[in-house]
C-alpha cells in the first residue's frame, strides 16, 4: 500500500525465491516437508522522482520435518506340528508417512458497514488477508478442511480514508484418492491472491484464492503371535513365521 499523486495504492508482488541450508540429521532418501513463515518484512522506496522502485526485504523462518523410514519384523503366526502352544496375541499401530498435497479453491464474502457509516466512495483494496486453519479430517476418499478467512479493506468515503475487515469460516472439502478416516491429517493455509470491490454503497465483496497444503500419515494395525508355554515337551521344531510391517515415518 503506497501512496502517489495524491492517491492510495495497492499492489501485490509475487517473488520466487530458492534456498540452500546445512541441517543435521537430514540424509539422503527422507521424506522432507517444509513450513516458511515470514518473521519479519520492511518495504523501502528507491530510485528517483518518476522512478521509483519498490525494494521488498524479507526475512524467512523455515521449519523442516525430516522422516526416517524403516520396516519393521514381527512374528505373524507360530505354528508347531506336534507340540500344543498357547499363544499370546497383542496389535502392534504403526504409522506411515503418506505424504503431501497442495489443494486450491476460490472463497468469497461481503464486509458490511452499517448505517451510521458514510457510504464508500471508492474501493481501494486488500491490504491484509489470513487464512487461518481450524482442523483437518480424512474421511474416504477426500479432506475436508476447516477454518477462517480474515481480510481487511481500505475505501474512500466522504470524510477520507477508512477500513472494514471481515472474517468468513468455511469448510471445504478436496477429493483426495489417499484421504482415509483412519489417518492423520495435518493442514497449513496462505492466501495466493485477494481482491475486493464495491458491490453496494456499504457493502464491499472480496473475493480470495486460497491455497491449501496437508500431510498425512496413515495409521496401519496389525497382530503379533507368540509363543507362551508348551503344553508338552518335544523334540520337533517349532516353525515361526514373520513378514515385514509397512514403513514407518519417524519425525525428528
Amino acid at each position: 500500500t503506497y501512496l502517489a499523486n495524491d492517491k492510495v495504492y495497492v499492489k501485490d508482488f509475487h517473488i520466487p525465491y530458492s534456498e540452500e541450508f546445512a541441517a543435521d540429521g537430514v540424509e539422503i532418501g527422507q521424506k522432507l516437508s517444509a513450513e516458511v513463515v515470514v518473521k519479519n518484512a520492511r518495504v523501502v522506496i528507491a530510485g528517483i522522482e518518476g522512478s521509483n522502485v519498490i525494494r521488498v526485504e524479507v526475512e524467512n523462518e523455515a521449519c523442516v520435518k525430516a522422516y526416517d523410514v524403516t520396516d519393521e519384523k514381527i512374528v505373524k503366526d507360530v505354528f508347531c506340528i506336534e507340540n500344543e502352544i498357547n499363544i499370546t496375541r497383542a496389535s502392534v499401530s504403526t504409522g506411515v508417512y503418506g505424504g503431501f498435497a497442495f489443494f486450491k479453491d476460490e472463497l468469497s464474502g461481503i464486509a458490511a458497514l452499517s448505517n451510521d457509516l458514510p457510504a464508500v466512495l471508492e474501493v481501494i483494496g486488500v491490504t491484509s488477508a489470513g487464512n487461518g486453519i481450524a482442523k483437518a479430517t480424512a474421511e474416504n476418499g477426500k479432506i475436508v478442511i476447516e477454518g477462517v478467512f480474515s481480510a481487511n479493506v481500505l475505501y474512500r468515503d466522504e470524510n477520507g480514508l477508512s477500513s472494514v475487515s471481515l472474517e468468513v469460516p468455511y469448510s471445504l472439502p478436496f477429493l483426495s484418492e489417499s484421504g482415509n478416516a483412519t489417518d492423520d491429517v495435518s493442514a497449513r493455509g496462505a492466501v495466493i491472491k485477494a481482491q475486493a470491490k464495491l458491490k453496494r454503497e456499504r457493502e464491499i465483496e472480496v473475493t480470495a484464492e486460497l491455497g491449501f497444503m496437508t500431510e498425512s500419515v496413515k495409521r496401519v494395525e496389525r497382530n503379533t503371535s507368540r509363543k507362551r508355554k508348551s503344553a508338552r515337551k518335544s523334540k520337533s521344531t517349532n516353525r515361526r513365521s514373520a513378514y515385514s510391517l509397512p514403513t514407518r515415518a519417524t519425525p525428528f
